[in-house]
């Protein structure tokens, strides 16, 4: 019996197609983390998942608090205005310090929960 050919181009086309819902997840769930983001900054605190399965509030100072502590520690200065607090919190955001959970609560760096 002779050798099958693939369809590549059905192969090419599935794996477009794979890759496109997949942008699309990722893109949706990034504009709900961000949306979600926005409402937990503008109400000035976020319920983190905290150890042991409880859930723990923190404020929007609790958080600068923590982060000075590591900045001071580190040898940097402080963050001192809301925007610049804002920024570091996008920050991370993008880089998975900060992430929503499906329950509503924050997933966060362990430091911002010892300020909680």
């Amino acid at each position: 019996m002779g050798k099958q050919s693939k369809n590549r181009s059905s192969r090419k086309a599935k794996q477009d197609r794979l890759a496109r819902a997949r942008l699309g997840r990722q893109k949706q769930q990034a504009e709900a983390a961000g949306e979600a983001f926005g409402e937990a900054f503008e109400a000035g605190c976020f319920t983190a998942a905290g150890p042991g399965g409880g859930s723990v509030r923190l404020t929007l100072e609790d958080i600068r608090q923590a982060l000075n502590t590591e900045l001071v520690c580190d040898g940097e200065l402080p963050v001192e205005g809301e925007d610049e607090l804002l920024d570091f919190l996008m920050e991370g955001l993008e880089h998975g310090d900060l992430l929503p959970r499906a329950d509503g609560r924050w997933e966060v760096r362990p430091a911002y929960l010892g300020a909680g």
